[in-house]
């Protein structure tokens, strides 16, 4: 369980809650929703977001995770979020040599049973690269490169649909490509979470 922090609403019938402090916040990217339904009970937002102005019956976020869960007004389905979508140098990100938290390591390093192939592939992906975000950009150019996109696809039941993938069809779409990365990373012993359209 990850604990989740409740964000005040400061007015009643419209509020703009901080999820965190941002050092220059004149230049967050703002976007704009209507929900269809007060149903959802998550944020919509480009990453890294830092604030949402709305109406909302209560806000809980997880800074840990990144995650938030949110109760909207039935009457007011509209909200905006606001975002920092600038992307930290190259150079910052290779010599990034912060450890890992242990909750991070204990959420984003799990894995399935994977088999040995899976494993072998990882290591010669990564060869000899020294950092994670080289290693994350190789793993990304090689599914980029060795793989198809495809919505049709039929698997093989004698394997997992992720053998299947990275040995077999060779094939598939956006959640394939995503799963695939994932796992690549994580028995490499870099923390990764699939982030899935729309969904928390």
């Amino acid at each position: 369980h990850i604990p989740a922090k409740p964000i005040p609403i400061y007015r009643r019938y419209r509020s703009r809650a901080w999820l965190r402090q941002s050092r220059q916040p004149w230049k967050l990217f703002e976007q704009r929703f209507t929900l269809l339904s007060p149903e959802f009970h998550v944020l919509f937002g480009a990453n890294t977001l830092y604030g949402v102005e709305g109406r909302f019956l209560s806000l809980d976020f997880a800074e840990l995770t990144d995650t938030a869960s949110v109760n909207f007004s039935p009457y007011a389905l509209q909200y905006s979020a606001f975002s920092d979508i600038s992307l930290p140098a190259e150079d910052l990100l290779r010599n990034d040599h912060q450890e890992y938290p242990d909750d991070i390591r204990r959420l984003y390093l799990q894995t399935p049973k994977l088999s040995a192939n899976i494993k072998q592939l990882a290591r010669d992906i990564a060869q000899d690269r020294a950092n994670p975000h080289d290693i994350a950009v190789a793993v990304n150019a090689y599914l980029q490169q060795h793989y198809t996109y495809s919505l049709n696809v039929t698997r093989s039941t004698a394997a997992s649909p992720l053998e299947d993938f990275l040995f077999i069809s060779k094939a598939g779409h956006c959640e394939y490509y995503a799963t695939a990365m994932t796992m690549l990373l994580r028995v490499l012993g870099i923390p990764a979470r699939v982030a899935n359209g729309f969904a928390q």
